[in-house]
């Protein structure tokens, strides 16, 4: 059995570099509504050849997830999975004053990590998301899931812990069309 894992397409829409709490909220409100550029035909010569897309192509619940397939793989049916969204980011504190952008996210990462309830989501229920999908999407022969970058990490590494072996993987962070393909070793079941 094989998943090929895709981060979804470029999203359109320039980050401040410099933001307030405020403003990164909706700065981050605004990436979630924001279309993706459109992909290149070398990029999507290479999703639909090598690895061969067989299967059904499971997307998130959010549209650039969706957007991102489609213009992949055409018109067709796609099973949506809120499992598959990406980690939600809010900022870590009310400040009025600015911070740089990457402070924003690294601080609301960590409380991410850390569990801390000024985010929406801690790494804890992340990685049971990323495992419940796991376990769903084990029941298929072949597959393709189009998910996010952050959320793509754990649900990597949750496809190693059951069993698969992940080509095309990278140590820190994926562009955005990076594709991993993940081979289930014979004999070895879910954990």
């Amino acid at each position: 059995m094989n998943i090929t894992v895709i981060r979804h397409g470029k999203v359109d829409m320039r980050w401040p570099r410099w933001c307030n709490a405020e403003e990164f909220d909706n700065a981050c409100l605004q990436y979630e509504e924001a279309d993706i550029l459109p992909v290149h035909a070398e990029k999507k010569a290479a999703a639909a050849g090598e690895p061969v897309v067989t299967g059904k192509i499971y997307v998130s619940t959010q549209h650039r997830s969706l957007k991102t397939a489609k213009a992949l793989f055409g018109e067709q049916e796609y099973i949506q999975m809120s499992g598959l969204c990406e980690v939600p980011l809010r900022s870590f504190t009310k400040l009025g004053f600015r911070l740089p952008l990457w402070v924003w996210n690294m601080v609301g990462r960590l409380q991410w990590y850390f569990g801390s309830r000024r985010q929406t989501e801690s790494r804890s229920d992340t990685v049971k998301r990323a495992k419940a999908a796991v376990r769903y999407l084990a029941e298929e022969k072949d597959c393709v899931v189009v998910t996010h970058g952050f959320f793509m990490k754990t649900f990597l590494r949750e496809l190693e812990k059951a069993g698969y072996v992940l080509k095309g993987n990278r140590a820190f962070g994926f562009e955005n069309l990076h594709m991993v393909r993940a081979e289930k070793r014979q004999n070895e079941g879910l954990s």
